[in-house]
Order: structure tokens, then sequence, then C-alpha cells
């Protein structure tokens, strides 16, 4: 995975197709027009029909000859090349079950210090009656309102988000050393802490035995705090 710079706001806002709905989706995300090499975003697709749907995505660049998005790719549960326009295989997605974990939208800057942006419309369909589906429009922004040292500073992203279960910690300019993940409720107590391995970039933590509600998942990176970040659980 290329290295990941900044996303940012994660909307609880809902989206409505026929069956198909978005329960949240990174609708804005950043990076810096130099240093920036992959910028992405991520959303959670539910299934509100009784009956499982063979999903597909499908891409849709607003402005062909922006620059910034002119490079982009879409993850599907496999992550295709920039030529792919349609994920090849669909992903079932069982009668009121949500896929928190399969989509991210790409794009790769051309890092040439020009601040930019661009839209990439993302359609989510039933592989059997396209017409039964739902879309989101993610904006991908460079900018140098951030300095580089922000964006050099180290970090850390968790997603998806709302989750059921698993989510993946993804560490920013951390490498080697020990990585720690605290997990406290929203009164202050410990639920969870777990020993993590990011040297390769991202680790993932179970969440399934927590309850609904709201968390706050702090990293530790050689015993010293990094951030903390708020995530909610579902069923």
């Amino acid at each position: 995975m290329r290295k990941f710079l900044l996303s940012l706001l994660f909307l609880p806002a809902m989206v409505w197709g026929q069956s198909l709905e978005i329960l949240g989706f990174d609708s804005i995300v950043y990076g810096h027009p130099s240093t920036s090499m992959d910028i992405y975003g991520h959303a959670a697709v539910k299934n509100n029909s009784s009956s499982a749907i063979g999903v597909k995505v499908k891409r849709h660049v607003l402005d062909p000859n922006n620059a910034l998005t002119a490079s982009n790719a879409i993850c599907w549960g496999f992550c295709f090349s920039t030529a792919v326009d349609v994920s090849p295989d669909a992903i079932t997605i069982g009668a009121g079950q949500i896929n928190f974990d399969d989509f991210n939208g790409h794009v790769y800057p051309p890092m040439d210090g020009v601040e930019r942006s661009g839209q990439i419309m993302y359609t989510f369909f039933d592989e059997l009656n396209p017409n039964d589906s739902v879309s989101i429009t993610v904006t991908y922004v460079t900018t140098n309102f951030f300095s580089v040292s922000a964006f050099d500073q180290k970090e850390f992203n968790l997603y998806p988000n709302p989750t059921r279960n698993k989510i993946w910690i993804e560490g920013k300019n951390i490498s080697g050393g020990n990585a720690k993940v605290v997990v406290n409720d929203v009164i202050g107590n410990t639920v969870l802490q777990k020993q993590i391995n990011i040297a390769g970039g991202r680790d993932q933590i179970d969440l399934g035995a927590l309850r609904s509600g709201y968390y706050f998942v702090s990293l530790y990176h050689n015993g010293v705090l990094i951030s903390t970040k708020r995530v909610q659980k579902v069923q």
C-alpha cells in the first residue's frame, strides 16, 4: 500500500438506493501537493433487502482533465489497476448485512506542488439489477494549508468506522519499535489492550466482543501516546 498521508471526515450521514444504503463514507480526503503519493477514502455499504445481493462498484471521474484525479483506482475486495472502471467481480452482501471493509477509492496525485481538488463518483449496484444502485461523491484535495511537517508527524488512521468487529490500525510515519493499542469506553474504563505490529503499515484489532456504543482507541509507540480516535461499535 502506498504511503497514506491524511484522510478526513467519515460521514455518519446515510445515502439510500432501493436495496443498498451507504451508512458512512469519507466525503473529503486531503493530501499534500508535494509529498502525497496516495490519498484515499472508505465507505460502508448495507444491504437493506431480504435477500443476499452480489454488489459491484463503478467509478465516474467527474472531470477527466483534472490532473489530481487523472490517476485513480478502486478497491472492492481486491485493488484494481487504474484502467478498471467497474469491479470485475461482485461481493455478496447478505440480507440486512453491512460491508465495512472492502471499498477504498484511491487517487494518486502528480506530486508537482500544485494545489488541486477533484471529485469522483462511486456507484454500488446489484450485479443482477444495475438499476438498484446507490452513489456517493468523494472530493479529493491537495493543499498547502497543512505544512509538510504536519504530514510527516506520527499519526494513525482506523477503519472501518463504524464497525461490527475488526478494525484496521494504519500507522503513518511509524516504523519499528513497539506499538500498543488501548481501547477505553466512554467513562474511561480500559476494555481492550493489544500489542500490534504496524511495521508493515497496518494491523487489526477485534472489537467483536464489545457492546454497541462509542469507544476511544489510543495508539502508543515505544510507550508514547501518538493519538486517540473515536470509533463506533455496532451490531
